[in-house]
């Protein structure tokens, strides 16, 4: 019987490095050992996403996850079947969402602040990693991605790091730690620790 996909899951919080570790190691194999699923595909509409008191959309709470479709993809890419999913643009991004295509691999991540969120996911993952960065250096990282990438502006940034996402780091935060296998240190870098994962899945690979 063909061996079903190795599942890596990574989690951590907000600007923690889990985006930039899931590519870093991605470049140590090719496209037909190892794909990427990214959590920031399955928030749901926009209009479904939550909001607070203030009406701001709440992006950073497990509630604005679909995490029925995250699930039934990795079920479906874990059993050996390719996989569809519309891009997702943010609040105020603008253009016209890509239609992106996934196909099953020996090697799969799943990253995302709530990658691990939920029981029926947790349970499909073989290898759970958590990325720790400490506040100072999270937040400062979050300014660059937000700024550059998802169009917010300063005062956004600092509503949401405040009303939003420290809150739900203090929540659930020390849950996901306690699920997880390995801690990678990201303060200033994580090279050691990518290193020593990628050699794990490449013996992973090799058996």
């Amino acid at each position: 019987m063909e061996r079903q996909p190795y599942i890596i899951g990574i989690t951590g919080g907000s600007a923690s490095g889990k985006s930039s570790f899931a590519r870093d190691l991605k470049s140590f194999f090719t496209d037909e050992e190892l794909t990427i699923l990214g959590e920031d595909n399955y928030y749901l509409p926009k209009d479904k996403v939550p909001v607070d008191s203030n009406g701001w959309q709440n992006y950073d709470t497990p509630e604005s996850i679909d995490f029925r479709s995250y699930a039934d993809h990795l079920k479906s890419l874990k059993s050996g079947k390719s996989i569809q999913k519309e891009e997702y643009l943010f609040h105020k991004q603008v253009g016209i969402p890509k239609l992106l295509t996934f196909h099953p691999t020996p090697l799969i991540i799943i990253e995302g602040i709530f990658s691990l969120h939920v029981k029926e996911v947790r349970d499909l993952v073989d290898l759970k990693l958590y990325i720790h960065a400490d506040q100072t250096a999270r937040f400062n990282r979050r300014i660059k991605r937000d700024l550059a990438e998802r169009g917010l502006d300063l005062e956004d940034v600092e509503y949401r790091w405040k009303n939003h996402i420290t809150p739900s780091y203090e929540k659930d935060d020390a849950e996901y730690k306690e699920c997880a296998d390995v801690i990678i240190l990201n303060n200033t870098n994580y090279q050691q620790g990518l290193n020593l994962v990628a050699a794990f899945l490449r013996n992973v690979l090799s058996q």
